[in-house]
């Protein structure tokens, strides 16, 4: 077989496939989109590096990655920034505004766009767009949103030109970057992030194997939980600030143990700025089990003086970067957590345990239409499995007087937050373990990322060399039954969801890696590890969308004429009135002062006007997405989701808050005409009306 790949002419036809190979892609997979000579560099690297690894020496190919991990992975994250690409769903803004203006630049060339995503597309993308505005010019005080002032060094979290962005990382691109190019920096620099954090972290817990490390790092970085959340910041910063930890610990030269400690402290307050205490308290009990096990392994090192350092250095980064944001932020604190939704959650666990099984339905959520695929995202745990195996490992040390803190750390941290899924605790002991800030649906992903993590350390620690054919048939015969269960799990809870095809899909997928890993025989774990890796890549790679420019937001005709209109009266508050909320966001993105767009919390200056005694207080204090009807009747709000009003509002009314451009899909606003009231129809193509309101 070798003699026959290195024929000469293989070798040239082989080269060849790799160039021609992509344009049949083209021709047959995207016969209706044109040549994309963006996917065609894409195919064309992969079947070329595949191609490397099979006339190259694989060990020395490898090596060599690995030597340079951070100057190829710089390459490749300018390669996308260069050029402009993004994974978010602001495409979906073709269809939603002025469908019949195709905007082709924005559109993805792989894979599709998410409706599902809107908490990305409609909101926080939006969001952080109208501080690249003329009128906010990266201000700590947004001018947009809410039709009013803003501060956003805290929540919403903004690009601003303060001291506070250094909290998170992700958005110092749009400091120095024009907007294209910072939201494509903006977008991949977490992942990379993430990706590298990881695979050190994978190395330091599995003693520097490089396999089972980029494995781990591959299937957290790709997992399902991970894409569809977008949750890279908390795991990211949590594994930095502990790799920096084993620095401090590690080094004996005083200044770089000064540096390090500086670092922990950096790294720590961008893990406290995620503010998102469902997923840090849980995720929190992972990396404090890191720390105990660093601080017995080190034990022989430490001394109180450089504990002493450590602390006051890492208080100080803290005070530095976290306390500006929160002091300027004390009255939106309040408010948000005097919310009806989300507000102050107190939670006692006991439910949702049926979702730790989610591995089973994620794999399929890129490809088909799930009901809520964020919310049925997991890791692909193979939840229970890792967690019993390493209980059989503990109890298996124990009896062999073996000694190994991290498992048995891992296993009760990893128990504690399970049983909280299964069973309902007490107040008291809700607080003292700080649990009632999350939910178990919350928890139970951080429960599926311990999997992950348990999994990967019982292959790289636990690999046996030999194995018995009695071992494999009773594996399989468990891999089977334990699929069983988790598939009737998950297929109650979906119910109406599965296929037969995608059950037969599932049971092929899962059943040969479950047995694989029971065995974890040293000679067989190449083929789990590629099984595995291929599972992460082909799932997490495809759930967003890869595209390129932000022109569906800014080249559209009525995103134009929006930006037209506000360059000549930017103190003008916009309305729209009978649209979703998908359209005000996308009017803020152009810099427009919405008074209906989404708001994070109540705007009382709003309320106070239209409800002078809080009669409706209970439905418009949370966070909320606005829609907007006219009425000739008393204004009213009415509930529509949790996370979602409409606003009923006297035609009137709409003096007294000052709107001034009403923004319709098709709505005639001049049949609300009279003596008081003049709606002027200042643009009006396809299906987007802008109207200017006069009150006489």
């Amino acid at each position: 077989m070798k003699k026959f790949l290195n024929n000469k002419i293989i070798k040239y036809f082989s080269f060849l496939g790799c160039l021609i190979l992509p344009l049949l892609i083209e021709k047959f997979v995207f016969p209706n989109e044109g040549i994309s000579i963006d996917r065609y560099i894409i195919f064309a690297t992969i079947f070329l590096f595949c191609r490397l690894n099979i006339y190259i020496d694989r060990n020395k190919l490898w090596d060599f990655i690995y030597r340079k991990r951070y100057i190829l992975g710089l390459i490749i994250f300018s390669y996308c920034v260069i050029n402009g690409y993004h994974g978010s769903s602001i495409s979906m803004y073709n269809e939603v505004v002025q469908p019949n203006i195709y905007v082709k630049n924005s559109n993805p060339f792989l894979f599709k766009p998410q409706l599902i995503r809107g908490d990305e597309w409609a909101v926080t993308t939006p969001f952080i767009l109208s501080q690249k505005s003329k009128i906010n010019n990266l201000s700590t005080i947004n001018k947009t949103i809410r039709g009013t002032n803003n501060i956003v060094t805290l929540y919403p979290k903004l690009p601003v030109k303060s001291i506070t962005i250094l909290s998170n990382p992700t958005l110092i691109p749009f400091l120095f970057l024009d907007v294209n190019h910072a939201f494509s920096a903006y977008w991949y620099l977490g992942y990379f992030a993430m990706f590298f954090a990881t695979f050190e972290l994978f190395m330091l817990m599995t003693k520097q194997n490089k396999k089972y490390s980029l494995l781990g790092a591959v299937m957290i970085t790709f997992a399902p939980a991970t894409q569809w959340w977008e949750s890279y910041n908390i795991i990211t910063y949590g594994c930095l600030a502990i790799l920096m930890f084993n620095k401090f610990l590690e080094n004996k030269i005083f200044k770089k143990k000064v540096l390090y400690s500086f670092l922990i402290g950096f790294f720590g307050s961008c893990y406290i700025m995620c503010l998102y205490p469902a997923w840090q308290i849980s995720y929190g009990y992972f990396f404090l089990a890191l720390v105990i096990w660093q601080i017995a392994t080190h034990k022989n090192e430490i001394n109180i003086k450089n504990f002493l350092i450590l602390i006051l250095n890492v208080l100080l980064i803290c005070a530095i970067i976290i306390a500006p944001s929160f002091i300027t932020s004390t009255d939106v604190l309040n408010l948000v957590n005097n919310t009806v939704y989300p507000g102050a959650r107190f939670s006692t666990g006991g439910s949702d345990w049926q979702h730790l099984f989610n591995y089973i339905t994620s794999i399929f959520t890129p490809f088909v239409n799930h009901p809520n695929a964020s919310e049925s995202s997991q890791f692909i745990s193979l939840y229970p499995l890792p967690l019993l195996v390493a209980i059989c490992t503990v109890i298996s040390n124990i009896k062999n007087k073996k000694k190994d803190l991290l498992l048995i750390l891992l296993v009760v941290f990893t128990l504690f937050l399970n049983l909280w899924n299964f069973i309902e605790i007490n107040d008291f002991f809700a607080k003292i373990t700080l649990l009632y800030m999350s939910t178990p649906i919350r928890t139970q992903v951080t429960v599926g990322f311990l999997n992950v993590v348990l999994l990967i350390y019982i292959l790289a620690n636990y690999a046996i060399n030999t194995v018995s054919i009695k071992k494999i048939l009773i594996s399989c015969l468990l891999s089977v039954i334990l699929f069983m269960i988790s598939f009737k799990i998950v297929n109650n809870l979906y119910t109406s969801y599965f296929t037969s095809k995608m059950f037969v899909i599932s049971m092929l997928i899962f059943i040969p890696i479950m047995t694989l890993f029971l065995i974890n025989y040293i000679k067989a774990d190449k083929y789990l590890v590629c099984l595995l890796f291929l599972l992460s890549c082909i799932v997490g790679m495809t759930i967003h969308p890869v595209s390129k420019g932000l022109s569906v937001i800014y080249d559209k005709p009525f995103a134009e004429k929006v930006r037209e209109i506000v360059n000549h009266d930017n103190d003008g508050k916009w309305l729209t009135i009978g649209t979703v909320y998908y359209l005000q966001n996308y009017i803020l993105a152009n810099g427009a002062k919405v008074i209906n767009s989404t708001n994070n919390y109540p705007n009382y200056e709003l309320w106070d006007i239209l409800d002078k005694e809080r009669k409706y207080d209970n439905i418009y204090n949370r966070y909320a997405h606005i829609n907007v009807n006219i009425i000739d009747e008393t204004t009213n709000v009415e509930l529509l989701y949790e996370d979602a009003l409409i606003l009923n509002i006297n035609k009137y009314d709409l003096c007294d808050i000052k709107a001034k451009y009403l923004v319709t899909n098709g709505l005639d606003l001049s049949i609300y005409n009279d003596k008081d009231l003049t709606f002027d129809e200042i643009y009006n193509y396809d299906y987007s009306n802008i109207y200017r309101l006069s009150c006489n």
